[in-house]
């Protein structure tokens, strides 16, 4: 148990100790044409693209950095080059960003964690030193040759699971499936783990032993070979954790001693952390040394009083439910039931699928037989996650759990141990302690009024959140990042534990305001669950307004409309539609885009949609603005119309409504030219300051109880 909290520690430690190694980026020449040379280490094959990766980088726009560091060259042909050569890359360097939004997905660190410098796209090589690597060389060609015959055996998406599961190449893994195994909890399938070292190494071992080989000779023999295999998948950082530990246990194999799980992934642990202390921050590394530590500390006790079958899954989902929660914020409450029937069916697949592979290069129709029998597997796989995704309560969110709440989790769940342990016939009260543990768990949010605008690229995302809970999202899309629902907006709910949107408005029907709606409507299943939709009410509305109603219509979401004067009000927020008016049609959808006035107290926030010109002229023209500024009253937040362009954000309004700041939404680099000169300089004029998504990543105000307002930014570049 002492080995066990060790484990503990460090994994907390990767969540909050936030020592993070310092790459030395190019910070200067980012999207600048560069040249480097460097020795091929890696080659990869895309969907669409070539990988190759250079470490030993050397260039003169930079100093000097670790042997180790790679870059990667992105090609549109096939890379005409071999593990060892050393070659010169000229392309276009690309820095990973930092997420912006809360819960997207962080590919600088992810980076960080590959020792990837910087990538270069379009990139060019031209080879200088021939040199080859025979033994890396023949293993990537091998790889290539088992690709093509799992294609040949297989349909394309069994051939891209089976690359995940016995090749450790994930390229040609279809993302519906990726998609399917995560949710399904099942995703730990795809990687090469602890049970091919069981399948493979051990049983290799074990015959050995059987033929009466020596220990020494068949260890070194079983050792030998799946360090080959470890090196031919890839050698991520679970299948290095593996292999240290096969390696002990062949070791003490052969001296005659006892193998202790937990002391030799203690060893395993230390060595990979004294190598690269950067992976304590990694996801994959905690997720591994986490199971491996509730097999080997936390199952022997829960197996004394619940039998076998079901404590091996329930501890390891106990133990690693902190780290699940605090990387995809929901737990998959089937999680358990599913990996009961596809874990023992595992062994099944990969000797089948290695069966099929090894006989294909013998016989199609002999490596047919064993394809079939997997094939209805996999199928098998995909039909459990479907089903698990329809059950109510499939996905269960949290959001991202605080310090506090990790701390008293394992402090709960282990005194219950210590308690069962003592207490042999109280199994139903030790649940009770499981229960209040996963309860805390559960991410709270400050009882405040926020508004958050996202970062979503070149369009609108923003979420309102009143001081009861009551959530509603005002638009939801992007030209400039693809999948923006899934990416940016689906994140950041989860991160935040929101599993309902009671609201959800659509101001107009350009797709960088509802691209990202449109993908929440359809996947319902994603347990984010729309109550009401909101779309302005207009006359004659035009095809994509038409699917977005039957869209939610056939989602049994209610569809509301809105024209000017309407109000949506909860117990301390209210929202009034001061636009379209009555008889608008959808000829200029901009000019007719809904605003919305928004009131929690004495806090007031402007939503503008991408009214411009005339729709302002009209709005003061009618003279409802003048009404909201009534007893003193004031706009603290302006969402700029239309992203900031030129004919949005007239002097006009901005004299009327005297905002004491303004948020631009817009992309970096947009070809609309967002922001303009002439609305920035209309701002700075009217004295508003101007903070934009695009600098500040996403923008949250607070307004807390005692009125008090708070601003927090997603890039941390505005203390």
């Amino acid at each position: 148990m002492f080995l066990t909290g060790i484990l503990i520690l460090w994994i907390l430690l990767c969540h909050f100790a936030g020592i993070r190694e310092q790459f030395p980026y190019p910070q200067s020449f980012d999207g600048k044409q560069v040249s480097c040379t460097g020795r091929v280490c890696q080659i990869e094959a895309g969907a669409d693209f070539w990988y190759v990766y250079a470490d030993h980088i050397q260039a003169d726009f930079m100093e000097e950095v670790s042997e180790r560091l790679k870059v990667r060259a992105i090609l549109e042909e096939p890379a005409d080059c071999a593990y060892g050569n050393w070659v010169q890359i000229c392309g276009k360097l690309t820095l990973a960003e930092a997420p912006s939004n809360d819960g997207a997905f962080d590919r600088l660190f992810y980076q960080q964690t590959e020792r990837l410098l910087f990538s270069m796209k379009n990139a060019r090589l031209t080879v200088r030193d021939g040199r080859q690597n025979p033994l890396l060389q023949w293993m990537y060609e091998v790889r290539r040759i088992c690709m093509r015959h799992l294609e040949q055996i297989f349909d394309e998406q069994d051939a891209g699971i089976l690359a995940a599961m016995l090749l450790g190449d994930k390229s040609r893994l279809a993302e519906e499936i990726r998609d399917w195994y995560q949710v399904g909890g099942i995703a730990h399938v795809l990687a090469i783990s602890g049970l091919h070292i069981s399948l493979f190494g051990m049983a290799l071992y074990h015959i050995l032993r059987k033929l009466g080989i020596s220990f020494v000779v068949s260890s070194g023999i079983a050792g030998n070979f799946m360090l080959f295999y470890a090196v031919f998948t890839g050698a991520g950082v679970s299948t290095r954790r593996v292999m240290i530990m096969f390696l002990l246990f062949l070791g003490a194999q052969c001296l005659g001693r006892t193998y202790d799980l937990l002391s030799a992934l203690s060893a395993a642990v230390f060595l990979l952390l004294f190598d690269y202390p950067i992976l304590l921050f990694s996801s994959g590394f905690q997720m591994s040394v986490s199971a491996v530590a509730a097999i080997g500390g936390f199952y022997p006790i829960l197996k004394k009083h619940y039998g076998s079958y079901i404590s091996s899954g329930a501890a390891i989902q106990l133990f690693m439910l902190p780290c699940v929660l605090w990387h995809s914020f929901s737990f998959p409450l089937y999680s358990v039931m599913l990996n009961s029937m596809v874990i023992p069916l595992l062994p099944f697949v990969l000797a089948g699928g290695g069966s099929a592979l090894l006989f294909s290069f013998f016989s199609l129709k002999a490596a047919s037989y064993p394809a079939a029998a997997v094939h209805g597997v996999l199928n098998l796989y995909s039909c459990l996650c479907r089903v698990s995704l329809e059950l109510p309560f499939s996905q269960m969110i949290f959001g991202r759990p605080k310090l506090w709440s990790i701390l008293l989790y394992y402090v709960i769940l282990s005194a219950g141990a210590v308690w069962l342990l003592q207490k042999k016939q109280k199994k139903v009260c030790y649940l009770v302690f499981v229960f209040m543990a996963i309860f805390f768990l559960k991410r709270t949010e400050p009882k405040a009024f926020s508004v958050t605008f996202l970062d979503v690229g070149q369009g609108d995302g923003i979420v309102l959140r009143d001081d009861t809970g009551v959530t509603m999202l005002c638009d939801g899309g992007s030209s400039s990042v693809s999948n923006v629902g899934k990416y940016r907006i689906l994140p950041y709910l989860r991160y935040h534990g929101i599993d309902r949107l009671d609201y959800v408005f659509l101001s107009h029907m350009d797709m960088d305001h509802i691209n990202g709606v449109r993908e929440l409507l359809e996947r319902q299943t994603c347990s984010i669950k729309i109550k009401n939709l909101v779309l302005p009410a207009i006359k004659n509305p035009d095809e994509t307004y038409l699917e977005i109603e039957r869209l939610a219509a056939g989602q049994k979401i209610a569809v509301h409309k809105m024209r000017e004067g309407d109000c949506i009000c909860t117990r301390s927020m209210m929202l009034t539609c001061l636009a379209p008016k009555a008889g608008d049609t959808s000829k200029n959808k901009n000019e007719t885009s809904m605003v919305l006035h928004v009131k929690y107290k004495s806090f007031d926030v402007m939503l503008m949609g991408d009214l411009e010109k005339e729709g302002e002229k009209d709005l003061i023209r009618r003279k409802k603005l003048p009404q909201l500024l009534e007893g003193g009253n004031k706009i603290e937040v302006l969402k700029a119309g239309h992203h900031g362009s030129k004919g949005a954000t007239s002097e006009e309004l901005l004299d009327i409504l005297k905002p004491q700041m303004a948020v631009l939404s817009y992309g970096k680099g947009n070809r609309y030219g967002h922001p303009a000169p002439e609305t920035i300089e209309r701002l700075e004029k009217a004295n508003c300051p101007a903070v934009s998504t695009e600098k500040c990543g996403e923008i949250t105000f607070f307004c807390l109880k005692n009125e008090k307002i708070l601003v927090r930014y997603g890039k941390n570049v505005i203390k």
